[in-house]
């Protein structure tokens, strides 16, 4: 079987490297899968079992579950949580990065959504898949070196070229009188608890209706 190529993880390896920022790895985990079903998560326990990257707790797979039983405790009223795997956190901040498990592709990837638990809590989609959430973490290393500025508005314009994260949350009607299914049920829900995050990342980056005024501003909202 071919392994799974991460251009977007090895990318941010060597950002990291050349800026000289927290990289420490854990070993690989011996043996394939994830909990859920993410090719790419999947691939990257072959190469690193969590760790500390940059500013990133990346959770050791046997933490995942307990990972995420944490968070969703913390989250309040966020209904969106409990469509969610969080697979990465923000050394000591309510900041996560997670997939979302229903709206795989065909080929297993999941998008990726920033999850930010202060005040009410809001959730950004952000990325196609994990490498691709990588390759953003990768630029915005390359340039900033530290968290500042804030991740996800830092590289607010690729996440605006990321047609196919646009494809994968933007809400699906049914046409033909049925109740949705459970992937139409999690797109919904992840567009709907986004609010102006996931609805507005789309509005005002999508190809057929972007603006110069809106490219450059981060959108998000309460859950």
């Amino acid at each position: 079987m071919t392994a799974t190529a991460l251009p977007g993880f090895d990318a941010f390896a060597a950002a990291c490297r050349r800026r000289g920022v927290d990289w420490r790895p854990n070993p690989p985990l011996g043996g394939s899968g994830e909990l859920g079903s993410d090719v790419e998560l999947a691939a990257l326990r072959s190469r690193c079992d969590g760790g500390r990257l940059w500013e990133l707790d990346l959770a050791p797979r046997a933490r995942v579950v307990t990972h995420n039983q944490m968070m969703r405790r913390g989250v309040g009223t966020l209904p969106v949580a409990h469509h969610l795997v969080v697979f990465a956190s923000w050394h000591g901040l309510a900041w996560h990065l997670a997939t979302v498990p229903a709206l795989a592709d065909a080929g297993g990837r999941e998008p990726v959504v920033w999850v930010d638990l202060y005040d009410d809590g809001s959730v950004t989609p952000i990325a196609s898949s994990v490498d691709r959430c990588f390759s953003l973490l990768a630029e915005h290393v390359e340039r900033f070196g530290s968290n500042e500025p804030a991740f996800a508005g830092s590289v607010a314009s690729s996440i605006a070229g990321d047609a196919h994260l646009l494809s994968m949350v933007r809400a699906e009607t049914p046409t033909d009188g049925r109740a949705p299914g459970p992937r139409r049920r999690s797109r919904a829900v992840v567009q709907g608890a986004a609010g102006c995050a996931g609805a507005g990342l789309i509005r005002d980056h999508d190809p057929d209706s972007m603006s110069t005024a809106t490219a450059s501003r981060t959108p998000r909202c309460a859950g």
